[in-house]
């Protein structure tokens, strides 16, 4: 037997190998960490890369130079040290690839034989590198040039120390135009994302030949009418991929994980309505839990991209504070419950009742905050205080304080929680979920609304978040008192079915995918509605000349005729008969200016991917009510509406027929052209306010400008000009605080006329 001595020694040895083998655990989950982060930054990089170079491609007049850009900055970027352009050049055998003796790196004396026998050799399609590409009309990549007998220069690039090398086209109509190839003295084994994204690269260097290529035809064709069309249409392309190229890859990003997921969130939903045996219930639930999850995930990075981007703007709408506070602490009533919590909401009694800002954005932070709180907390409370901090006249500082009684936050994670990404600990991440970007957007939201967040927290003990944001305050306050959270129930609040005019409707839904089909057809069977499936744009034309409907949904991404341009040709057929139907925008697209350029072609409400029966139903009882087309195209906020509703602007009919010389029938010509082109020019400045296009803000707000002087509303006029000179100014913070009181003066212009226009009919 051994001794306690021996026994001890052995289990200090097992201690020590268990500690290694943790600890190495520990230092390879970190370098996985530490590598996945590092992609990331690199893809962010490469994608920076497409962008510098279309803003290149969009300004240069000589494809040379544009070839030259791309080459330094390729190489610059991404550590191939020497880039060469091919053009393709027309031989009686067909196509041939030619040096056009433009270089990046050629300094470099070693390389020197190397790039002499690059420019004397021609390749045909399929020799050499650049010659598979030619034929291919795709990248290609060799790892080990000494190795690959189809590279006649391998001898000159072991010489030169070469060893890798990759190339890719650039695409103009279809052809490939020529053939950029890039050489390292390392392996370097690029990824499909790198070369997907230089095949981009190659098609945004393509535009600029094809440009080059049209512009050459309208001077030999003296300017012939169709080659400008297409010359303007590809300048204005390549003028704008530069800012398309992050946003358009978020929203193709969001419309392609959106367009499945509606199918299984809303389908899912449906069939858990029916009767179901326990474990299909307790299946169904998870599936439904884990589509919801993914879709919160796709929610935050999106959030988190705009943000960075600099795409997210703030509203600035009247709405209630008591309401916007309790109607987002009864969203986590039940998971409370669940777990045993009691959720309290403490306001203070000199709080007003009504305030003036950005209700969404409040209602997102307190929801991430509380949501934290009840996650990170297993027994005892978590409670939101409301309060004053400070006030300067109508300026008030709101502090909102989310506390509760759970496993708290280690000291030296204080700072870093609110970096992107992060989490208290790496195991925090497996066991409550998550994708570390909450905390992140929801302090640079509140930055954005002239605040912060700050926390205080004891391991064991719990943690207390302080929100503090900006607001304007309105008149009254609220009533004191601590209010404990009640359990959602049907009886406590009636759902948006049950406000909604209980009479069948006929919709017409225009939607390309078979399964948000199914979804959309499956839910407004549920609300009591019939419809009629269109395919695209172009059949939902039809089916509308062939029968009534009550109201179209209209997808916004289709084949054929997208959703926006069949609303266009909609409402254009509408001003001969005067008619108006209701259509709503039904998209998987959720950035920044989706909602403004729907309203701006004239569609009357939004609902974005996935939907579902409340929000289908609350968009069709808006829709239904909203009489005023001018709302729509101003796409305000339902709060807004109503408190606005009905309210005139005084306008002088006399004093502006005087001023158009008595002429009644100019008169009605020039009211009929406002009324048709104002709202359309209010929409596309409140989307160059959005999107930050200074001289779109100054040319559009010069626009209405000189439509209100025929009008005789000089208030309305001088705004106009204050908002014109912002936009000349580069001041976009200053026409964004303005724009919202210069719709409500349009909204009271367009209440003014419609009211004399009736007084007019009912006289005659």
């Amino acid at each position: 037997m051994r001794s306690a001595t021996e026994d001890f020694a052995e289990e200090t040895r097992k201690l020590k190998l268990r500690s290694e083998r943790d600890r190495r655990a520990r230092l390879e989950a970190e370098a996985i960490a530490e590598r996945g982060l590092r992609e990331l930054y690199e893809k962010k990089v490469q994608i920076e890369l497409l962008g510098n170079i279309a803003v290149a491609a969009s300004e240069s007049i000589c494809v040379e130079d544009a070839l030259r850009f791309a080459l330094a900055n390729i190489c610059q970027t991404t550590g191939w040290t020497l880039g060469h352009a091919y053009g393709v050049h027309s031989v009686a055998e067909g196509k041939r690839l030619v040096s056009t003796g433009i270089w990046f790196g050629s300094e470099i004396e070693c390389t020197r034989a190397f790039q002499i026998a690059s420019e004397a050799t021609e390749f045909d399609p399929g020799i050499g590198l650049p010659g598979r590409v030619l034929s291919s009309g795709k990248p290609a990549l060799i790892l080990d040039l000494s190795q690959d007998a189809n590279f006649s220069r391998a001898e000159v690039a072991r010489i030169g120390g070469i060893r890798a090398g990759f190339a890719f086209p650039v695409v103009a109509g279809g052809d490939v135009v020529a053939v950029l190839e890039f050489f390292a003295d390392a392996a370097l084994a690029p990824d499909g994302f790198f070369l997907q994204l230089m095949a981009q690269i190659g098609t945004v260097l393509g535009r600029v030949v094809e440009r080059s290529r049209l512009s050459k035809l309208a001077d030999d064709r003296s300017r012939n009418l169709q080659a400008e069309i297409v010359e303007r249409r590809l300048a204005e392309e390549a003028a704008e991929a530069a800012n398309r190229a992050k946003s358009q890859f978020l929203a193709n990003m969001s419309h392609e994980i959106r367009t499945p997921l509606n199918g299984v969130i809303g389908l899912t939903g449906i069939v858990l309505d029916t009767e179901l045996t326990l474990d299909q219930r307790e299946c169904l639930e998870t599936v439904k839990f884990s589509a919801d999850s993914l879709l919160t995930v796709v929610n935050d990075i999106l959030d988190f991209s705009k943000i960075e981007a600099g795409k997210i703007d703030l509203e600035v709408i009247d709405f209630n504070l008591r309401d916007c506070v309790e109607d987002a602490l009864k969203m986590f009533a039940l998971r409370a419950s669940e777990k045993g919590l009691a959720l309290l909401c403490d306001l203070a009694p000199t709080l007003p009742e009504r305030v003036r800002g950005d209700s969404g954005r409040l209602r997102q932070i307190i929801l991430n905050l509380v949501g934290n709180a009840i996650k990170f907390t297993n027994s005892g409370e978590v409670a939101l205080r409301a309060e004053p901090e400070s006030r300067e006249g109508d300026e008030l500082t709101l502090r909102f304080t989310v506390s509760d009684t759970g496993i708290g936050i280690p000291q030296e994670k204080l700072e870093s929680i609110f970096s992107p990404f992060t989490q208290a600990d790496s195991s925090t991440t497996r066991k409550y979920g998550g994708t570390g970007l909450g905390l992140t957007i929801s302090a640079r939201l509140a930055a954005m609304m002239g605040g912060k967040i700050s926390v205080e927290s004891e391991i064991g003990r719990g943690s207390r978040f302080s929100l503090f944001v900006r607001m304007e305050a309105i008149v009254k306050t609220i009533e004191s008192g601590t209010i404990a959270v009640p359990e959602s129930s049907s009886s406590e609040q009636a759902s948006p079915r049950e406000v909604t005019a209980r009479r069948e409707l006929h919709i017409l839904l225009a939607e390309d995918n078979r399964v948000n089909q199914a979804v959309a057809s499956r839910i407004l069977a549920k609300l009591g509605h019939t419809l009629v499936i269109a395919n695209n744009g172009l059949e939902a034309i039809e089916q509308l000349k062939q029968q009534a409907f009550d109201l179209v949904l209209m997808d916004v991404q289709m084949p054929e005729m997208d959703g926006i341009l069949a609303t266009k040709v909609i409402r254009e057929a509408e001003k001969s008969t005067h008619d108006h139907i209701p259509i709503i925008a039904m998209t998987a697209h959720a950035m920044t200016g989706d909602r403004a350029r729907c309203l701006a072609a004239g569609m009357d409400g939004f609902v974005t991917k996935p939907i579902t029966p409340e929000e289908v139903d609350a968009a069709i009882l808006a829709a239904l009510n909203d009489t005023s087309k001018v709302d729509r195209d101003m796409g305000a906020d339902k709060h807004q509406e109503k408190a606005t509703e009905g309210s005139e602007l005084p306008w002088d009919l006399s004093m502006t027929l005087e001023q158009l010389g008595g002429d009644e029938t100019l008169l009605q010509e020039v009211i009929d052209i406002f009324l048709e082109e104002a709202p359309k020019h209010l929409a596309a400045l409140r989307l160059a306010v959005e999107q930050g296009i200074a001289e779109t803000v100054e040319t559009t707000a010069h626009t209405l400008k000189g439509e209100f002087g025929y009008l005789c509303v000089p208030g309305i006029s001088q705004r106009a000009s204050q908002i014109e000179q912002m936009g000349r100014s580069n001041d976009i913070r200053g026409a964004a605080g303005l724009l919202p009181q210069f719709e409500l003066d349009i909204r009271g212009l367009f209440t003014a006329i419609r009211s004399a226009k009736a007084l007019a009919w009912n006289r005659a």
